[in-house]
């Protein structure tokens, strides 16, 4: 949701776990998406949806906390917000029977990775270098400043500020990305690869920042959100239905519009992306060891992190899409800046 990462459902069945994946994946040079999807015709685009069918099932499990993002949002829209935002996913989702529930189209990008539909892998993630332990100069890390997930927020927006009435597919493909990739921008291990002698390339975002326990790595133990929330299974029916509207109830009550106000004022995505990488070197990295267990502390204090930075998410989604969805015009809610 706001951040995590549905791959993990096939952690066991690859050789390294989803974002570890992505980063050996990644190209390295971005890739001129409006070219790419000028030249995707609606057969290939049916292809996608409907290739994800097979692994949306397999990879539910992390998915919750998207989802959850998604329920706080939806709470926000505004009734012609969410008529128009109805069209355009319709537009694909008509044809798939695989998303039976709106809340699963925000695992969507994250379904056709697993698929390797892999164009895109370098948008859920931005490795920002924390160096620990190791001067820069000493490190091999790669940092795409291009083809990253802050860059992906703001060219879908552009895409979709582009692309005209006609071009249905176009708009209900990018608003998908759009959704996830608001939620992967929130997640700390999502802008932030700790970089130290033992990794000079970088851990891939905590993936390689093994842990003794259940999720195995640190990236995993925050896309599931410490494992202090029930995964939700895929497709939906109503208990996990319900499930999800509790806890987008339970964490909006929590941490309000009002309480997160002074957050909610920092609008450029690259500012935002900027604070998260400092959570993940105050928080997610420390208070705990590589090789250890993870202390009671550790988990219910990032815990609570976890669930305000969902909330700030789903409040962004909807405050854009509220902002410029009914305006046929999807841009200027971020300061957008290309680097």
């Amino acid at each position: 949701l706001f951040f995590f990462q549905a791959e993990d459902g096939i952690r066991d069945s690859v050789a390294s776990r989803g974002l570890g994946d992505v980063y050996k994946r990644q190209v390295h040079g971005d890739i001129q998406f409006s070219a790419y999807m000028g030249g995707i015709n609606n057969k290939i685009m049916l292809f996608f949806a409907s290739i994800s069918v097979l692994f949306s099932i397999a990879s539910a499990w992390s998915e919750t906390p998207h989802m959850i993002m998604y329920a706080i949002a939806k709470k926000d829209f505004k009734p012609n917000t969410w008529t128009k935002l109805q069209n355009y996913l319709n537009y694909m989702k008509e044809k798939d029977v695989s998303y039976p529930q709106w809340y699963e189209l925000a695992c969507w990008p994250d379904d056709l990775k697993g698929s390797q539909v892999g164009a895109l892998d370098g948008w859920h993630f931005y490795n920002q270098a924390f160096y620990d332990g190791i001067k820069p100069e000493d490190a091999t890390i790669i940092i795409n400043k291009e083809h990253n997930v802050v860059n992906s927020v703001v060219h879908t927006l552009d895409l979709l500020k582009k692309a005209d009435n006609g071009q249905m597919y176009h708009k209900s493909f990018m608003l998908r990305y759009f959704i996830h990739m608001v939620g992967d921008m929130h997640q700390p291990l999502h802008v932030t690869s700790r970089v130290s002698p033992q990794h000079p390339s970088g851990d891939k975002g905590g993936n390689e920042f093994f842990i003794k326990h259940n999720a195995k790595n640190l990236h995993a133990l925050w896309d599931r959100m410490m494992e202090k929330i029930p995964m939700v299974s895929r497709p939906l029916n109503q208990n996990g239905i319900n499930s999800l509207e509790t806890w987008a109830d339970t964490i909006r009550t929590q941490y309000t519009r009002e309480k997160l106000s002074n957050d909610l004022k920092t609008k450029d995505p690259w500012k935002i992306a900027e604070k998260l990488h400092e959570i993940a070197k105050s928080e997610a990295y420390t208070g705990i060891k590589e090789n250890q267990e993870p202390s009671a502390e550790y988990l219910n204090f990032r815990f609570e992190t976890c669930k305000k930075l969902i909330a700030l998410a789903g409040y962004r989604l909807a405050d854009l899409l509220n902002e410029h969805l009914t305006q046929d015009k999807f841009y200027s809610l971020f300061a957008f800046t290309y680097i």
